[in-house]
This record gives C-alpha cells, sequence and structure tokens, in this order.
C-alpha cells in the first residue's frame, strides 16, 4: 500500500459510521456484528490506502476477543498487529499491552514480561510526558488487576450458593460496612499466595519506570495491604460484571426498571451477576463473591453503571486527553 489517500467525503461519513459500529459492538462483545463491520470498513480504508486504520479496527476486534475469552485468537491478533504496524506507533505499543494482558490471564508471568518491558520503558511513541505518565499508570493498573484474578484462578474452585452469598453480602450491608471496609473484607479473604502475586507483578513493572514516575504510584507493599488489594481485585471483576448489571437485557438491570432498588436487593440479583463474571474468569471463590457483591449494592446500580463502564486500552487515548 501506498500513503494514505484523501477519503471523499461521500464515502467518509459511512467510514465514521461503520468505526463507531465496530466500536460499540466489540465493547459490547458482539463479536459477529464486528466482524461485519470492520469486513466492510477494511474494503472503503484499503482502497484509499488507510492500513493504520485498518490495524487499528483489527485491535478493537481482537480485544474484543481477549473480553470474550478466546485467548488463543487474541494472541494471533495482536502478534498479527504488532508485525505489521511500526514499532513508532501508539497502536503498536497497545496491541503490545494487551498480548502481555493474554498471558498474564493465562497466568504465564514468564511470557507477559518482555511485553511488560516493552510497554513500560517506551519512551518514544507517547511524547507528552503528563500523557505517557497517565498511560503508564493506567496499564500498571490493569496488569495487577489481570495479575491477581489469574492468581485467584489457581485457588481450588468451590461451589457457588447464590442464595447464601447474597444473604452473606446483605448481613455485611446491615453491619453498617462502608466501602473501604468491604475492600478490606474482600483483600482478607484472598490467600496470601495471591496478594505475593499481585506483589510480584506489582514491582516488576514498578521497577521499569522511572524514579520520578515510581514515586507516584503506591509502593508495591502498600498495594498488598487488605484494602488495596481489596480494590484491585474489585476494579478487575468490576470489568466484567458490568455486562450482568447494566447490559439492558441483564436481570439485574431488567428488575432494577421494573421494581427499583428494592427489587434488585431482596432477590440475589446482583450475587448471580457476581458469580457470573467469577466464573467467566475462572475464580471460584464465595468468600470473595460475598464482598464483592456487598460492594455492588453498596455502589448502587444507577451509579455503578454511570461510572464503571471499561475502558478498552485504545480508549485510554481518549481518557487522557481528557
Amino acid at each position: 500500500m501506498g500513503r494514505p489517500q484523501k477519503i471523499p467525503a461521500s464515502q467518509l461519513k459511512r467510514v465514521h459510521r461503520l468505526e463507531l459500529m465496530l466500536e460499540e459492538a466489540a465493547n459490547n462483545g458482539e463479536l459477529e456484528k464486528a466482524k461485519l463491520a470492520l469486513d466492510e470498513l477494511k474494503v472503503i480504508l484499503s482502497k484509499f490506502d488507510h492500513r493504520a486504520r485498518i490495524l487499528q479496527g483489527y485491535l478493537k476486534l481482537y480485544e474484543a476477543s481477549l473480553e470474550a475469552w478466546e485467548l488463543g485468537i487474541a494472541q494471533k491478533g495482536f502478534e498479527y498487529v504488532r508485525k505489521n504496524t511500526s514499532k513508532k506507533t501508539r497502536t503498536y505499543l497497545e496491541a503490545t499491552a494487551l498480548l502481555a494482558i493474554a498471558h498474564l490471564r493465562e497466568q504465564n508471568l514468564q511470557k507477559a514480561e518482555p511485553f511488560i518491558v516493552e510497554v513500560l520503558k517506551n519512551d518514544s511513541v507517547i511524547k507528552s510526558k503528563e500523557t505517557r505518565i497517565h498511560f503508564r499508570k493506567e496499564i500498571i493498573e490493569r496488569f495487577d488487576q489481570e495479575g491477581i484474578l489469574a492468581a485467584l484462578a489457581k485457588i481450588l474452585p468451590e461451589s457457588y450458593d447464590n442464595d447464601q452469598i447474597h444473604k452473606e453480602a446483605l448481613a455485611l450491608l446491615m453491619e453498617g460496612k462502608n466501602e473501604e471496609d468491604l475492600q478490606e473484607i474482600i483483600g482478607a479473604r484472598a490467600p496470601q499466595s495471591v496478594k505475593d502475586f499481585l506483589f510480584k507483578i506489582d514491582q516488576f513493572g514498578k521497577n521499569i519506570l522511572p524514579h520520578h514516575e515510581r514515586l507516584l504510584l503506591p509502593s508495591p507493599k502498600d498495594i498488598i495491604n487488605n484494602r488495596q488489594a481489596g480494590g484491585v481485585i474489585f476494579a478487575g471483576i468490576k470489568r466484567r460484571a458490568y455486562k450482568y448489571i447494566c447490559d439492558e437485557k441483564s436481570e439485574v438491570y431488567q428488575a432494577w426498571v421494573h421494581g427499583g432498588i428494592d427489587a434488585v436487593l431482596s432477590k440475589g440479583y446482583v450475587a448471580s451477576a457476581v458469580v457470573g463474571a467469577l466464573t467467566d474468569v475462572k475464580i471460584g471463590m464465595s468468600s470473595i463473591a460475598v464482598g464483592i457483591s456487598a460492594l455492588l449494592m453498596k455502589h448502587g446500580i444507577t451509579n455503578f453503571c454511570e461510572r464503571n463502564r471499561p475502558t478498552p486500552i485504545m480508549g485510554l487515548r481518549k481518557k487522557s486527553n481528557q
């Protein structure tokens, strides 16, 4: 392909519509719809030599595959984008971060480490120092979340009793536990081996950063105290729980629309959503599910859905510009 050509106005409107369709479908996990949008998009963008835009579309699609837990497909996709994108681009950097996450999800820190290093040592792609620091902070937090969930998935799984989880979560709220208390409970119920793995990942990532950037972040020792560790676990799970709670077709959302918060709290809808999210990421720990359910109910459905829509890796571009 040659240099990108100007896309005629008659075609540009369709390109924007297809890009929006691709992004929304990818964010909602509608992989077939995303593939169809990308196939149409490629025809136009290829005609005008917009290869970089095509690769960005592929990255959105493969990140959606990652969220659908199709790890093999996602890994091959990220490798494809890396191979066909200049190392001097943000798309390459994002594909590398996502490849590291894919390996963390397989509980393979050894394979993830070189990609983590490549992402956090790169000083040339993101020119603005402020934007680069923000990106690295967000990426380290994401690596921590993925690492701690992978470590929890290694624990011998238990079977879930949704009704019991719901009752215990309500009991915590009846005791007047606030958000920090609930994070403390979640962290305290995580095995020490899990917190040790979080420490290892957090320390590894932060040691790569320049000294002045490390000072802006919590130390690895602080990150594994019960409250902080509980917050990391919750941050990781709420990405997955979002679709169970905030999708308009979900059981929780429908109960809230038709019966209000009382209808949601009177039955174990939130607990069921949490169990679904934990099961998706291969975690079987009732004690963790109780704390997360209580914390979600403490947030409230409206507040949670407004503030916690998951941000794709490419979405960090927009966040850093806000």
